[in-house]
């Protein structure tokens, strides 16, 4: 990859990054349970700082954690390790969506996390 195609994907990446930790940050404080759940997670920490500001690092994180997974999960279909191919075309998404009406594209990248551990462990047998 040449260094301006870098510099692209990066930009890309860390935009994807903002909005998907502002999502997330949403989401958790609209929901009591999350909010409460996270909550309790801090207080048992014992983090030095205030919540507000752990809250924004720990969507940060969740984001990061997301991102990479999709990418780890395109790697592995790009070089053929999958033996089948959810993310790089959308037919397993339209599937999935027809499937699972409730369900979000983050439960089907998870799913396709599992799937991926499952296959790779299968093979280990």
């Amino acid at each position: 990859m040449d260094l301006e195609r870098y510099y692209e994907l990066r930009a890309i990446l860390q935009q994807w990054r903002m909005r998907l930790a502002e999502s997330i940050r949403k989401r958790t404080e609209a929901t009591r349970h999350w909010l409460n759940r996270l909550r309790d997670i801090y207080d048992s920490k014992g983090v030095g700082e205030e919540f507000t500001l752990w809250l924004d690092r720990w969507c940060r994180q969740a984001a990061i954690q997301f991102i990479l997974r999709v990418l780890f999960l395109r790697v592995l279909e790009d070089r053929d390790l999958l033996g089948v191919t959810r993310i790089r075309n959308t037919d397993g998404q339209k599937m999935w969506a027809q499937l699972t009406r409730n369900l979000s594209a983050a439960s089907y990248v998870q799913w396709c996390c599992w799937d991926a551990a499952l296959g790779y462990l299968c093979q280990q047998c």
